[in-house]
């Protein structure tokens, strides 16, 4: 075999190599832009129920309002009661202190 035809043989090995090339990298190709719209269907599905779930914690918030602020008032009214049991019962201990004293 010549050189030439050796040279010959050897491009058309790498010209044939190159087409399988280019074609496993259209296919690879391919199954990328079927994953990236599969994906593209997942990820609106996903924003649609994030949104969802978005404005039904807005909703329970909104919702709780009344009750954090009914509870801030128990808070202060449970406060002052114990101060009003804790003034009460140092004036008992006064009072009875003196009463032994007199």
């Amino acid at each position: 075999m010549s050189d030439w035809n050796k040279w010959e043989h050897h491009v058309l090995h790498e010209i044939k190599t190159l087409r399988e090339d280019q074609k496993n990298h259209g296919d690879y190709l391919n199954r990328i832009e079927n994953t990236l719209s599969r994906q593209e269907v997942h990820l609106q599905e996903h924003m649609r129920r994030t949104e969802l779930s978005e404005n039904r914690l807005e909703h329970v918030e909104n919702s709780l309002a009344p009750i954090q602020k009914h509870v801030i008032h128990l808070e202060g009214g449970f406060k002052l009661l114990g101060l009003l049991s804790a003034l009460t019962a140092a004036i008992y201990t006064l009072n009875q202190i003196f009463k032994w004293f007199v």
